[in-house]
Parts: C-alpha cells; structure tokens; sequence
C-alpha cells in the first residue's frame, strides 16, 4: 500500500483560498457599498424624507423603499408620500460587463449547482441623494453596486435579496445621526 504524499504548504493553501471564495459565494456576490457625501449638520433638521426613483425596475421600487425605510427609521426618520424635509432619490445604473460562461458545478446568483451556461453580466449600481426639499442641500450620498450573472429562467429570490438590501442600507447610514426615535420600528 503505497501512501500519497502530504500536499504542499502551495497547494494547502491554493484548496484553503478556494473553499473560502466558495464559502463567500455561496449565497451570491455581496452589495458592495460606497458612503459619498455626508453633511451631519443639515441631516439634524431632517425627521420626514420621501423617495424618488430615477430609471429604476418597477420590481425593485417596493423592496428598496422598504428595506430603506427600516433602516432609517431606525435613525428617527420617518416615511411619507406627502410633504417631507428631506428628497431621497435613488438612481438605478446598469453597467453592462463582457457575458461569461458558468462551469457545470458552479453557484449561480441563487446559490444554486448550474450546468455549463451562457450568462450575461452586468453590474447593477444604485446611485441614492437625499437633499432637502427646499433648498436641495446635499445631505447624504451614496452607491450600491452588485455584479449579477443572469441566465435564462433566472429570477429573483425575495427574502435573501430584502436581506442583502437591508444590510447594504445599513452599512451606508451606519454613520448617519440619529435623531428622534418615535418612528422607530423593529428591524
């Protein structure tokens, strides 16, 4: 009985560096995120915000307000559809990236083993302001960015994507003050 010889401290550590990019993927590539400009002074006059959409997928609108809302919400701000301090418009970028063929065997965005595909790519980027709405000061601002790898019948899954958004908000405005917090609502 011969014994195969122990791997290499190149090849240990070449198998540890792949399952841990299998690991991190396994649930589809993260939402990058990118605070811009923050202007804490004017953010302390602003309790009431609403959202404007600019070039955005009527499916993502629901998921984005209400991932956001929580989010803010949790900053003393609350959501209206009327007169509000503040104008949050989130402006949707899709950046078209070279098609790419998925190995049989590999994730999808989903999570799910694949056979051998064709898929096109794209990075799909949220540019997000808040102003105020009289002056139209800039408050906040920020991006989300997500490269997606779309195959034919693909579809979104709901509950990890409203997860995904809700944690990318959060890091976004994790520096943005708190105000007031009767609008606060459970996460």
């Amino acid at each position: 009985m011969s014994k195969t010889p122990a791997p290499s401290g190149l090849v240990q550590t070449t198998h540890l560096i792949v399952l841990l990019l299998l690991t991190a993927c396994a649930g589809g590539p993260p939402i990058a995120t990118a605070t811009g400009y923050q202007y804490t002074a004017g953010a302390a006059n602003i309790h009431s915000y609403r959202i404007e959409f600019a070039g955005m997928p009527e499916f993502l609108k629901p998921m984005l307000r209400d991932e956001i809302s929580r989010v803010l919400a949790q900053k003393g701000l609350r959501y209206t559809e009327g007169d509000a301090d503040a104008i949050l418009l989130m402006t949707f970028i899709n950046d078209p990236l070279p098609s790419a063929t998925l190995q049989s065997g590999s994730e999808d965005n989903n999570g799910s083993m694949t056979s051998e595909v064709f898929a096109a790519r794209f990075n799909a980027r949220i540019k997000i302001e808040m102003t105020t709405r009289i002056a139209q000061e800039r408050i906040w601002s920020g991006t989300l960015s997500r490269v997606h790898y779309v195959t034919e019948g693909d579809y979104m899954h709901e509950a990890p994507a409203r997860d995904a958004m809700r944690r990318a908000f959060g890091e976004l405005f994790a520096a943005y003050p708190a105000g007031r917090t009767e609008y606060m609502t459970r996460p």
